[in-house]
């Protein structure tokens, strides 16, 4: 998991991808980290993708390495960071709370799901299971 989640790190953003009403939508996300081995991210609670991967928590998430022609991503289902565990992210952390407020994130982790590491230039693909 560490090296999905350094590749994400190293090659941001990292586009999520969600679902509401039959259409998906896209957008960047800056922040992600790793919470007892699992992939982390922060979103706005009040706006769209939050209500989103709360109605429907089926998410896919990508980043693209082009000097080496690879790509990583994940397919999972979102599940909510308990508020101590956010706190704990926060302080580590203290950018994200100056960004939106501590009360304004939504985290979530990337849980049942699985992710790939894979290249067009014939690297071998990588596989791992959220």
């Amino acid at each position: 998991m560490s090296e999905l989640f350094t590749f994400f790190k190293e090659h941001g953003p990292v586009f999520v991808s969600t679902c509401a009403d039959n259409e998906a939508t896209i957008r960047p996300f800056g922040f992600i980290t790793l919470l007892d081995g699992k992939l982390v991210f922060a979103t706005s609670a009040y706006g769209r993708c939050c209500k989103q991967l709360r109605a429907n928590p089926r998410f896919e998430a990508s980043a693209v390495d082009m000097s080496t022609y690879s790509w990583a991503r994940i397919s999972a289902v979102a599940r909510e960071v308990t508020e101590e565990k956010k706190e704990a992210i926060i302080a580590a952390n203290p950018n994200l709370a100056n960004f939106k407020g501590a009360e304004n994130i939504f985290m979530f982790q990337a849980a049942e799901g699985e992710g790939a590491i894979l290249s067009l230039a014939g690297a071998p693909a990588k596989s791992f299971t959220l």
